[in-house]
């Protein structure tokens, strides 16, 4: 089952797929740990009820080790709230992106019901990427498998700071969402193209030095010895 659509934000487009346990994300894309991105902060990521239930840093998301056969590589965000949960994270310099593919995956109760990205240069005020509505279902009613990558494609954008937001389904013990790994897609930003205003000031600067350089040459006077 195949889901596209039109997301809040930078004109983002999303495209929703279902995924297989045996699911391999990139571990040397331009967000994993080994490119030098670190946690700046996230919601605390803990159970509603503190049962049986592994919880799993946010590190994880950005550290290129996915899979959802077992429980390796998830950041569970489940405090039971029902509240967005969050993390920040710093690249080690600013990166260009034209797009992100998120992994997540859903149990009987974990599961987003939106999902968003932001950037930013100072880990404050944050722009928003793209924005998406998964529904209020789990995910393998709505797109046919417990595990679905969400791939996020926008203009190409420059930061140093990423936020992702998820908002879980319900609220309720052991209830959130879980994200699993987040890849980034390199972009690259074009050089900038002169408005007409400007090529017009160039044409007509261009042709005020044509005219003098005539001007002087005309003005020029031979004389022989």
């Amino acid at each position: 089952m195949l889901a596209i659509g039109i997301a809040a934000g930078a004109q983002a487009q999303v495209t929703v797929t279902p995924t297989t346990p045996g699911y391999t994300g990139s571990s040397t894309d331009l967000f994993d740990i080994s490119n030098g991105s670190s946690i700046v902060s996230s919601t605390p990521t803990q159970d509603g009820g503190g049962i049986g239930v592994t919880v799993y840093p946010a590190i994880n998301a950005i550290g290129g080790n996915a899979g959802f056969g077992g429980d390796a590589g998830n950041t569970v965000f489940a405090d039971g709230s029902g509240a967005t949960e969050s993390f920040i994270f710093k690249t080690l310099s600013a990166v260009t992106i034209s797009g992100v593919d998120l992994l997540l995956a859903a149990d009987e109760f974990r599961a987003f019901r939106n999902v968003a990205l932001f950037g930013g240069n100072d880990g404050v005020v944050f722009n928003q990427l793209f924005s998406y509505d998964l529904g209020t279902g789990l995910y393998a009613t709505t797109y046919g498998s417990a595990g679905i990558t969400v791939a996020a494609r926008f203009d190409p954008v420059s930061y140093s700071y990423f936020r992702f937001d998820g908002v879980p389904t319900s609220s309720g013990p052991f209830n959130g969402g879980r994200l699993i790994e987040l890849d980034a897609i390199p972009g690259t930003i074009a050089a900038a193209i002169p408005e007409p205003a400007s090529w017009a000031m160039m044409i007509v600067g261009v042709g005020l030095i044509g005219a003098g350089l005539r001007y002087r040459q005309r003005r020029t006077v031979l004389r022989f010895a």
